[in-house]
């Protein structure tokens, strides 16, 4: 695959970060001003309507990173013809979902995996006061930075104002990450993303899925009967006091969740890690 020339826009592109398939791929350049790699994030179909896409994420980019260290923070934006590129901070670290599959092979213990989540709380929360929901919270999404272990969200790209968001818009998502009311086309809100952070945490404890099958349907059927494993059965050392957390965070009703970050990350600090 032959990269991207953006030297007339002072960056040398010489590798492929991401190109697993979905909406973009991402490259890692240099910027030729700052000395700085960087991460560059093209369209992989670039149509008008995913062009305007990755606009509005970099808009989002803009807005929310001048304010929480755990938002990726936009460098620029490049418009050219036929095709647009976000420019964005490179983060030298991992996906929690790699951290989990190269680093600690499993299972992270509560005396890491909960500051790193708190620290995800915290971002999820700015998000959520800004009028924003993410709608696509996963481990992938997250990234590790290597030298201090400080989290980083990464990919709005589907995230949505709460007073834009469109319930009878096409099912956009992860669905193992999915509670009904997205995957319905219901109203979605900040208990959207709880539901998404309540797999997530659940992902770390154990390092397995609350909900798994062999179809999209299979794994929709299950978030509805609201019927949840027990993570410490699956990894014998998870504190069984975060149980109740994670069947909250996982209720099929969206009324029945945590309503706010604040109100989980309040609950988790109760625990003794």
């Amino acid at each position: 695959m032959d990269l991207p020339n953006l030297t007339q826009y002072r960056y040398d592109v010489f590798d492929i970060l991401s190109d697993s398939g979905g909406f973009a791929r991402v490259y890692r350049a240099i910027d030729f001003k700052t000395g700085y790699q960087v991460a560059i994030k093209e369209p992989r179909k670039p149509t008008p309507a995913q062009l305007k896409a990755l606009e509005k994420e970099a808009q989002m980019y803009l807005y929310l990173s001048q304010k929480n260290e755990h938002i990726t923070r936009l460098t620029d934006f490049i418009k050219m013809p036929g095709q647009d590129y976000l420019v964005m901070e490179f983060i030298e670290g991992w996906t929690l979902d790699d951290y989990q599959c190269k680093v600690v092979r499993g299972p992270i213990r509560d005396s890491i995996a909960i500051p790193l989540f708190l620290q995800i709380l915290d971002a999820v929360g700015y998000i959520h006061r800004n009028g924003y929901v993410h709608k696509d919270i996963k481990p992938a999404n997250i990234m590790v930075r290597k030298a201090d272990m400080k989290v980083k969200m990464l990919d709005m790209g589907i995230s949505a104002k709460l007073k834009d968001i469109n319930n009878n818009a096409q099912v956009v998502g992860t669905p193992a990450f999915m509670p009904p009311e997205q995957f319905q086309k219901e109203q979605c809100g900040p208990y959207t993303d709880i539901f998404a952070l309540g797999v997530t945490l659940f992902c770390l404890l154990t390092y397995s899925l609350p909900f798994t099958g062999a179809t999209t349907t299979e794994i929709w059927s299950k978030i509805q009967s609201g019927v949840i494993p027990p993570a410490h059965q699956i990894c014998p050392y998870v504190n069984p006091e975060y149980q109740p957390i994670i069947e909250k965070a996982l209720r099929p009703e969206p009324w029945l969740r945590y309503q706010t970050c604040a109100e989980m990350a309040d609950a988790i600090m109760k625990i003794k890690v």
